[in-house]
């Protein structure tokens, strides 16, 4: 996440402008039900203008602490957000490392097999050619086999 691309960064603010602006509207169409709710229940005001009036002059104070609950709100859960997904690429990482260090060993150990099984092989066969060139030549061939040998 430290290599990233600027058009990417200006996506997410605009999302994230989204987001505000979603909340806001919807905080402030509750806050509004709400505020009417509140002043017709309680029987303040005698007539339609008279509520309209004492919920817009309610809101004031509604509008600033719904904004400032929704900025908190959706920044800090976009923080913990991208602190949660580092933490998993992090993690994820770090397991692929770790699973591709195991398949590393494994891959060396079959590879380190396999050069024993060829230098086993090329040990035999030059034994064996040693063995019948002096059978032919007919001398005594008293060289031990290799895997006899110490």
């Amino acid at each position: 996440m430290q290599n990233e691309n600027p058009k990417t960064h200006r996506s997410r603010d605009r999302s994230r402008e989204g987001v505000h602006l979603a909340l806001y509207a919807a905080a402030f169409l509750v806050g509004v039900v709400v505020l009417t709710w509140f002043e017709i229940r309680n029987d303040a005001t005698s007539g339609v203008r008279e509520t309209i009036v004492a919920v817009l002059g309610n809101m004031e104070s509604y509008i600033v602490v719904a904004a400032a609950a929704i900025y908190i709100g959706v920044e800090g859960g976009n923080m913990l957000a991208e602190r949660y997904l580092q933490r998993r690429y992090h993690e994820g990482r770090q397991d692929g490392r770790e699973e591709g260090r195991e398949e590393g060993r494994q891959e060396g150990r079959q590879e380190g097999r396999q050069e024993g099984q060829r230098e086993r092989d090329a040990a035999w066969t030059e034994w064996y050619e040693r063995m019948v060139a002096a059978q032919e030549r007919g001398e005594e061939f008293r060289e031990p086999p290799p895997k006899l040998r110490t």
